[in-house]
């Protein structure tokens, strides 16, 4: 994959993630996740589960003190054979992983919250797919057919109707509120507030965005400067290895949106901005587009 398509792909996961999160509290609804009491838990989170050999992963859990929602975001509309296992492997989380993980995230003192879990839904949202889309591959097309039966059998399909709500698609959850309610759907907004900047995969580009566009955007009339530690507190939900930001300043230094001026430590001067709004290009332009191998390597550091 060249380094220009793998920013537009992290853009698009990006996009996708938070066209998703528009639906969380819906700012012309009252039908949003928020609304009918849902709390977003956590951003991708891990969840123990003692019926599979690998931790389940979603990439969202909202809970509402009874159901807890295990949400997995795709961009596009193209249903991989790696979707169907992951929604099989959300689908079987049981309902004292579930608790358990409850406990972990500590929902009591976050949300008020009791630890009791009384029900899990999993869902899978793909950005680019509707009801049009869900029509054609289950009429025409035998492939996406077969693997559109295999998704449902897991977990409900979720998608955009008319580009503007969130909507049941395919597929129904095990509660008839839930199913009910998605249904009809949620409106979307139309310009989604950004509330995750970093990819899934923590990838060096995303990361890099990320810290200009949080701190070296702040550098309009005096110097900032940003130190892992900072970064690690922003964004306590991730697991942010030290070597990825270490990796992802030395990009930011060499385009010159900002001055490395520590192992650990990055500034940012009004003189930068230029190079600081251009640094979307600048990823979309990067070469080795932050190698899974290259990253396992920086992961070593933390």
């Amino acid at each position: 994959m060249s380094s220009g398509r793998s920013w537009d792909r992290q853009k698009g996961e990006l996009d996708a993630y938070n066209a998703f999160l528009s639906a969380y509290r819906s700012r012309s609804s009252y039908h949003g996740f928020s609304e009918r009491g849902y709390r977003l838990t956590n951003y991708f989170p891990t969840i123990d589960n003692r019926f599979t050999e690998t931790a389940i992963k979603p990439d969202f859990s909202l809970f509402d003190n009874e159901t807890l929602i295990l949400a997995e975001v795709k961009q596009g509309d193209n249903i991989n054979p790696g979707d169907i296992e992951q929604a099989e492997r959300l689908a079987s989380v049981s309902i004292d992983a579930a608790e358990e993980y409850m406990k972990k995230i500590n929902v009591q003192e976050r949300f008020g919250f009791d630890d009791d879990v009384y029900a899990v839904e999993p869902l899978i949202y793909y950005d680019g797919i509707d009801s049009d889309y869900i029509r054609q591959c289950r009429n025409d097309w035998p492939d996406c057919r077969d693997k559109l039966e295999q998704l449902e059998a897991a977990c409900p399909v979720l998608g955009r109707v008319d580009g503007r709500r969130l909507r049941l698609l395919s597929g129904e959850f095990d509660s008839e509120e839930l199913t009910s309610w998605l249904d009809y759907g949620i409106k979307m907004a139309e310009t989604p507030q950004v509330m995750v900047t970093m990819t899934d995969g923590l990838e060096i580009e995303s990361v890099a965005v990320s810290i200009c566009t949080i701190w070296g955007q702040r550098a309009v009339a005096e110097p900032v400067k940003v130190d892992i530690s900072q970064l690690r507190r922003h964004f306590n939900y991730r697991s942010l290895e030290p070597g990825r930001v270490e990796s992802a300043f030395e990009f930011i230094d060499e385009v010159g949106a900002g001055d490395r001026i520590s192992k650990r430590e990055l500034e940012f001067r009004p003189e930068h901005m230029s190079e600081l709004l251009d640094i979307e290009s600048h990823a979309r332009n990067r070469g080795g587009g932050g190698s899974e191998s290259e990253l396992n390597d920086f992961s070593q550091d933390g």
